[in-house]
Formats: C-alpha cells, sequence, structure tokens
C-alpha cells in the first residue's frame, strides 16, 4: 500500500546484495507464491538451493551437493543469477559460460638486478611475460593458440538469428564504457563474442618494482593471471 501510485522508476531498495542475487531469489519464490495463489502449482517437483556465498566462490556448496547428490538429481537446473537486461525486459538465458583460470610465471635473474649494471644483457621476464601475452591474440582479438577453439560448438543460423533479437545498441554500449569501438574475433556480432564464444583475458600483471618514482630494477620474476570462459 506504502507504494500505490508511485513509479517503479521511483522504487530503490537498499540491502546488501539485494540485486546480486538476492532480488532473483525473492522474484522466484515470488512467482511460486502467485502460482499457488491461482491455484496452478507446477506438474512437477521444484528444488531450491540458496547459495549466497556465490561471490565468495561458494565455499560450502561443493560439500553440500556431495552430501545430498540423490536429493539433488534433476532433469533442469535453473540458475537465477546474473544482470537484468539494460532493456529492463524478462529475460531467459540458455547457457553460462564456464570458466578457467591460470597464474603465468617468467623466470629471469635469481634476484632482482640493477638496470644500471645488468641492463641489455640479463633476461627481463617482464617484457618475455608482455611478448608471451601479446602473442596469444590477433589485431582482431581471435586467440591464436593452437588448438584453442578445437571442439567448440558452432550455433546454426536459425538459433544466431534468435539471439540477433535480443534489443541491443552498439552505439550506447561504447557510450556506457567510454570506449572508441568494439573489436573480436571476425564473423561474430559483439552479442556473440560475450555469450557463444570463448574468451581469454588477462586479468592482472605484475612484477618489479610498482610503487611510486623510479626504481631501477630487472625484476626475477614476472606474473599474469588468465582467464577462459568456456562454452560448450
Amino acid at each position: 500500500d506504502a507504494l500505490k501510485g508511485e513509479s517503479i522508476d521511483d522504487l530503490r531498495i537498499f540491502a546488501r546484495s539485494s540485486a546480486d542475487d538476492k532480488g532473483p531469489f525473492v522474484m522466484f519464490l515470488n512467482a511460486l507464491d502467485h502460482l499457488k495463489k491461482i491455484n496452478k502449482n507446477p506438474a512437477f517437483n521444484i528444488k531450491l538451493i540458496l547459495d549466497f556465498e556465490e561471490e565468495q566462490s561458494s565455499p560450502g556448496l561443493p560439500e553440500a551437493v556431495k552430501n545430498f547428490k540423490e536429493e539433488l538429481v534433476a532433469d533442469l537446473l535453473l540458475i537465477l543469477d546474473g544482470p537484468m537486461h539494460s532493456s529492463g525486459l524478462p529475460t531467459l538465458v540458455f547457457g553460462n559460460r564456464g570458466i578457467a583460470t591460470l597464474t603465468l610465471t617468467t623466470f629471469g635473474p635469481l634476484t632482482s638486478q640493477h638496470s644500471g649494471h645488468y641492463g641489455n644483457y640479463l633476461p627481463n621476464p617482464a617484457l618475455a611475460l608482455s611478448k608471451v601475452l601479446a602473442s596469444m591474440k590477433d589485431d582482431q582479438g581471435r586467440v591464436v593458440i593452437p588448438g584453442f577453439y578445437d571442439g567448440v560448438e558452432e550455433l546454426s543460423l536459425e538459433e544466431r538469428a534468435e539471439m540477433a533479437k535480443r534489443p541491443y545498441s552498439e552505439d550506447d554500449y561504447k557510450k556506457a564504457l567510454n570506449i572508441a569501438d568494439t573489436y573480436g574475433e571476425a564473423g561474430y556480432t559483439t552479442n556473440e563474442r560475450n555469450s557463444i564464444r570463448p574468451t581469454l583475458d588477462v586479468n592482472g600483471i605484475w612484477g618489479g618494482y610498482t610503487g611510486e618514482g623510479a626504481k631501477t630494477v630487472i625484476a626475477s620474476k614476472a606474473f599474469a593471471k588468465i582467464s577462459m570462459r568456456l562454452v560448450p
């Protein structure tokens, strides 16, 4: 009653994880309550798993799944997570990409050395790492590591046409992210690149001195964190 006459644009909910992702959970529970009220209960069993530790990598979930694997057997898994589409329309997503991560380390001298004394002839792990990372993709953003795309499922033209019906503006996308242009694997749209194609990204890179001012060192090691989003 307190919200009567209020525009939905004026509604704000302030709570920890209200949008990600208690909101989708509450939405689903409300939908079940509504079906019950109108005597249209689903003609199948529904099992709920409420995991509010997702942002902490769900430390308790693997053990719970292991302990209750017989009770959790199901024909369909519905994940109530992820952002609302920018159009504000209800959205069904028919798949989520998986993930693989790694830390890549390059090695130079046994300990960090002075670039004035040892520059130009000691191997520099930061430069070596930069070359390795730069060699992983071509100028269009396609991963060139041999075998990277082996076995990746290609969606049919009909499926891609259905995907293209989703409201999307490339100009709005670029403006929101403050980028001059998008780029990526040739032959695929931005929507397809961020959903049905695997990715390879550098999430962080470091080595040597990274503080304020100068410190003329050749690092003994350099590191990069890499993630790959995986598709069937």
